[in-house]
C-alpha cells in the first residue's frame, strides 16, 4: 500500500505542476515562482478540457487529459524558448533564482515533515479515509468520474456512470470537482484505491503546495528580508484552524485545496498592483490573477472571498496612497503649495471602503448565490467564547494554542511599533475575527449572514480563514522576538551603537526557532499535555479513519464487499440500504450499488422506482409495483450491511426507519431472494424474481 501511496503522490506532482512551469516559464516567470503557481494553470488547463471532452462526448481519462495538456505545454514552452534565443538583448538573473529554489526546498520539506508527523502517521493504512457527510460524496464522484469517462465540472453525479437507473431524476450539474478530478489521475493512470488516491492528492496539497503558496506571500511581503523568509518555515503549519482543521477534524477537501492556493492569487494580486510594477509585469500577474480566479471556481469559489477579506484592507490601504501621490503630483504640476494630504488619504480610504461594503452586499444579494449566503449554521458558543478563543487560537476547537497566541499579539505590536506600512495584515487579521465570532456565536440573524454566509455560516470555514491570515502576522511576531533579543544583549553588551556580530545574531536566531518551535508543536510546553492542538488531531484522525465499529463503514464490511464483488458481474446493479455503510461501497471499492446518496430521499427529484423499492422492497414476490420498479432499474441483487437503527441514526442525521421499511423487513426467509452470501450480518441475496 505504501508504493501506491508514494507512485500515487508522485503522479499528483506531476500533474500539477509539469504543465503548469513549462507555461509558466514561457511566460517569463522565474523557476521559483513557476514551480509555486504552476497548480493555478494546470488545474484551469485540466477542467476546461474535462469540459470540452464532456460536450464532445471524447471518453476522458488520465492519459487521455493529461497527455495532451503537457504536449500543449511542452509546445508553448519550446515556442518561447526559442524566441528568447533570438531575442539577444534578454538577460537571466541566476542567484535569485537559486535562492528560490532552495527556499521552496526548504519550506515543502517542512511540509512534508508536518504532514506525516501530524496527520499520516496517525492512519491505520495509507487507504483509510475520514467517513463524514461530505466525503461520501466526494468517493463516489471521483469513482463516478472515473468509470464513466465523464470529467466535467459542468456535469457532476455520483451516476454518471448509469444515468439510466439512477433513483433521481436531475442528471449532472456544475460543482466545483477540480479536486475529484486530480484524485481521479492515480485511480485512472495506476489503478489505485480511491482511498489512496485521495491521501495523495491531500498530501501534495497541504505539503507541497500549500507551503510554496505561503512561501510566495511572505516573499512578496517580505522583499529582501530572508530572514523573515525563513521564520515563515515555522509558522506556516503551526495553525491548527489551516489546514489541520479542514484536514482532519472537518473534512473539507475542495475548501482545503482551494484555500491552500489562496496566498498565491494574494501575491499575483500585491504583484500586479506594485506602485514600481512595469505595465508588463501588471498585464503578466493580472493574468495569473485571472488564473487563480477561474482555478477557485473550479475547486470551491468561496475561497474568492476569502481572497477579497485578506486583500480588503491593502486595497484601502493602497488606493488611499495612490490617490494621495496623485493629488501630490498635481499640485506640483500647478506649481501650487503642496499639502500633507493626510486629509485626502483618509477620504479615499473611506470612500473605497464603502465601495468594498457596497459591492459585498451586492454580492450577497446575488440570486445564485443566495442559497448559499442564507444556509443557516447554528452557533457553536456564545459571543464570549468565541471571543476568547479567537485569543487562545482554539477558534472552533477546544484546545488553545496559546504560544501561538502570544506570538501573533508580539507581531501585532511589532507592527504598531516598527513596521507600520504593515498595518493593513492586522486589519485582515482583525476581519477574519470578526467573521468567525460572528459566524460561531451568532444567532440566525441578517448581519451573520452577511458577513459569513459565503462560507455556509460555518465557524471551521471561517476559521480557516484566521489561520491563513495569522501566518504573515506570527512570522513578524517571531522576527519581533528575535530583534527585541538582539536589542537586549546590545544594551547588556554596553555597546548601543555597534552592531552584534553574525555569528551572535545566528546564535540568537537559532535559539528563538528552537524555543518557539518546541512551544508550538510539542504538547504541554505552554498548557496542559492532553490539550495540545495537534495531539487531539491526531486522536481525531485515527478515529475518524480507524474502520472499527466507530466507522460507519467498517474494515470488515469493505471486506466482505470486495467478496461480494467476486460474485456480481461489472454491469449487474447492486440494491441497498445506503445507511446501513454501504453507499461508500461504490466510491471505496468500485460496487455498482443503486443507492449512492446520503440525501435527497423523498424529494421531487426521486423517481416513483426508487420509493417503490425503499418502502415496499420486502413484498417483491407479490407487488407487481415492486417487480416494475425491479425491472426498471435492472436490479440483480440486493446487499444488507446491517440492520441497526441506532448506529444509522448516529452516524447519519438524514436516516429515517420509515422510509427505509422495505429493505430493513428483509430477511432469509423473503420470498423472491436467494442467499448466496453470508458473514454474520451482512448478507448478499440474489433477486430471484428479477
Amino acid at each position: 500500500m505504501i508504493t501506491e501511496f508514494i507512485f500515487s503522490s508522485l503522479l499528483v506532482c506531476i500533474v500539477l505542476y509539469a504543465s503548469g512551469f513549462l507555461v509558466l516559464r514561457a511566460g517569463g516567470l522565474s523557476i521559483g515562482r513557476s514551480i509555486a503557481f504552476a497548480p493555478v494553470v494546470s488545474i484551469v488547463l485540466y477542467s476546461l478540457l474535462g469540459v470540452l471532452y464532456d460536450k464532445l462526448s471524447i471518453h476522458a481519462s488520465g492519459w487521455s487529459v493529461g497527455l495532451p495538456i503537457l504536449v500543449l505545454a511542452l509546445l508553448v514552452y519550446a515556442i518561447a524558448y526559442i524566441c528568447r534565443k533570438r531575442n539577444k538583448n534578454q538577460t537571466r538573473n541566476i542567484k535569485p533564482q537559486k535562492s528560490q529554489v532552495l527556499f521552496c526546498i526548504a519550506y515543502v520539506a517542512m511540509g512534508v515533515l508536518a504532514y506525516v508527523v501530524i496527520y499520516m502517521s496517525a492512519l491505520p493504512s495509507f487507504d483509510n479515509v475520514a467517513e463524514t457527510y461530505d466525503t461520501v460524496f466526494h468517493y463516489n464522484l471521483i469513482r463516478s468520474f472515473v468509470e464513466s469517462g465523464s470529467w466535467s465540472t459542468l456535469n457532476a453525479s455520483t451516476y454518471l456512470d448509469v444515468p439510466d437507473t439512477s433513483p433521481f431524476t436531475t442528471g449532472g450539474a456544475y460543482y466545483p470537482a477540480a479536486w475529484h478530478l486530480i484524485c481521479s489521475f492515480p485511480v485512472s493512470v495506476l489503478d489505485a484505491p480511491v482511498g489512496v488516491a485521495v491521501n495523495a492528492v491531500n498530501c501534495v496539497f497541504v505539503a507541497v503546495v500549500y507551503p510554496l503558496s505561503m512561501y510566495q506571500l511572505l516573499d512578496e511581503l517580505f522583499i529582501g528580508n530572508r530572514l523573515y523568509t525563513v521564520l515563515g518555515i515555522i509558522v506556516t503549519f503551526a495553525f491548527g484552524a489551516f489546514p489541520w482543521v479542514l484536514l482532519i477534524h472537518w473534512p473539507l477537501f475542495p475548501n482545503l485545496i482551494s484555500m491552500c492556493m489562496a496566498p498565491l492569487l494574494c501575491t499575483a494580486f500585491l504583484k500586479a498592483t506594485k506602485q514600481s510594477a512595469r505595465s508588463t509585469q501588471r498585464i503578466r500577474w493580472f493574468v495569473l490573477f485571472l488564473f487563480g480566479i477561474i482555478t477557485a471556481g473550479f475547486c470551491q469559489p468561496n475561497t474568492v472571498f476569502v481572497v477579497m477579506v485578506l486583500l480588503a484592507p491593502y486595497v484601502v490601504y493602497a488606493g488611499s496612497r495612490a490617490i494621495r501621490r496623485c493629488f501630490v503630483s498635481r499640485r506640483a504640476c500647478k506649481h501650487q503649495p503642496s499639502s500633507s494630504g493626510r486629509g485626502i488619504c483618509l477620504a479615499a480610504g473611506v470612500i473605497i471602503t464603502m465601495a468594498i461594503i457596497a459591492f459585498w452586499f451586492v454580492l450577497t444579494s446575488l440570486p445564485f448565490l443566495r442559497s448559499t449566503v442564507n444556509y443557516y449554521w447554528a452557533p457553536i458558543m456564545t459571543v464570549s467564547q468565541a471571543v476568547a478563543s479567537s485569543l487562545s487560537l482554539s477558534l472552533a476547537l477546544p484546545y488553545p494554542q496559546y504560544a501561538l497566541g502570544v506570538l501573533v499579539l508580539i507581531g501585532i505590536v511589532f507592527i504598531l511599533l516598527k513596521k507600520r506600512d504593515y498595518l493593513w495584515l492586522v486589519f485582515s487579521y482583525a476581519l477574519t475575527l470578526i467573521i468567525f465570532v460572528v459566524a460561531a456565536s451568532f444567532e440566525n440573524v441578517w448581519f451573520k449572514h452577511f458577513l459569513s454566509g459565503f462560507w455556509y455560516t460555518d465557524p471551521y470555514r471561517t476559521a480557516a480563514m484566521v489561520g491563513l491570515a495569522g501566518v504573515p502576522i506570527a512570522t513578524m511576531g517571531l522576527a519581533g522576538l528575535c530583534v527585541f533579543l538582539h536589542w537586549i544583549i546590545s544594551r547588556a553588551k554596553g555597546d548601543k551603537k555597534q552592531a552584534l556580530s553574525r555569528r551572535t545574531t545566528m546564535v540568537i536566531n537559532c535559539f528563538v526557532i528552537v524555543v518557539v518551535c518546541c512551544a508550538l508543536y510539542i504538547p504541554g510546553v505552554m498548557g496542559r499535555p492532553d490539550t495540545g492542538m495537534f495531539l487531539q488531531l491526531r486522536h481525531i484522525a485515527k478515529a475518524q479513519t480507524a474502520g472499527t465499529e466507530w466507522a460507519p463503514y467498517e474494515d470488515e464490511e469493505k471486506a466482505f464487499v470486495e467478496e461480494v464483488k467476486k460474485i456480481i458481474n461489472e454491469d449487474d446493479v447492486v440494491l441497498n440500504n445506503p445507511f446501513d455503510g454501504s453507499m461508500m461501497s461504490y466510491g471505496l471499492n468500485g460496487l455498482p450499488v443503486y443507492y449512492r446518496s446520503i440525501s435527497d430521499y423523498g424529494s421531487p427529484s426521486e423517481t416513483e422506482d426508487s420509493i417503490v423499492l425503499r418502502e415496499h422492497m420486502s413484498d417483491l414476490e407479490t407487488d407487481e409495483a415492486v417487480q416494475d420498479a425491479l425491472d426498471n432499474v435492472s436490479a440483480d441483487y440486493l446487499l444488507v450491511l446491517e440492520n441497526d437503527q441506532q448506529r444509522m441514526e448516529l452516524f447519519y442525521p438524514t436516516y429515517g426507519q420509515a422510509s427505509w421499511i422495505g429493505f430493513e423487513s428483509i430477511d432469509e426467509h423473503t420470498p423472491g431472494l436467494e442467499l448466496v452470501l453470508s458473514d454474520g450480518e451482512m448478507k448478499l441475496y440474489k433477486i430471484a424474481a428479477s
